[in-house]
């Protein structure tokens, strides 16, 4: 088994999670967005992880776009400008400078899937009906996509 190296743009779209065996694929910008496509960690260089691939088989299976480098642990651009707009979002909100910094730390807290997650989803929680239905959706509209399923299913149950 190996890893294929991912082409992505620096909003997290997925160009290319073939970017070494289909170069045909790539592209300099993002035809979703214009933002510049990257293919290592702009932190410390390392390849960013693409396609898992299995000797002797055809497979399909879906790519997931990681939200931290695996050599160095730090966030890709994508994973900070998502933290930056839910951080801006929950500026907007009424709550008071306290309440707002401890939601801040929530939302890190379910990005990152530590022990602390449990208590992010209960403070998530109750921030998120804090701040208002508006702002509750847009957070759900940005972090949906970097949050486990785990957290995905308690903070937001079908």
């Amino acid at each position: 088994m190996y890893y294929d190296v991912a082409q992505v743009c620096l909003n997290g779209h997925v160009i290319n999670a073939d970017s070494k065996s289909a170069p045909a694929a790539n592209k300099t910008y993002c035809d979703k967005c214009g933002s510049k496509s990257i293919i290592q960690c702009p932190d410390c260089a390392s390849p960013i992880r693409g396609q898992a691939h299995y000797e002797g088989i055809f497979d399909f299976g879906t790519y997931e776009l990681p939200s931290y480098c695996d050599s160095c642990g730090h966030p890709f651009p994508w994973t900070t400008a998502i933290q930056e707009a839910a951080f801006e979002l929950i500026e907007f909100s009424e709550l008071d400078n306290a309440d707002k910094e401890d939601f801040k730390d929530s939302v890190n807290n379910l990005m990152q899937n530590t022990p602390n997650t449990s208590l992010a989803i209960l403070k998530f929680k109750k921030y998120a009906g804090k701040a208002g239905m508006a702002v509750g959706m847009a957070l759900k509209d940005i972090l949906v996509d970097v949050v486990s399923e785990a957290v995905k299913k308690t903070v937001w149950p079908s």
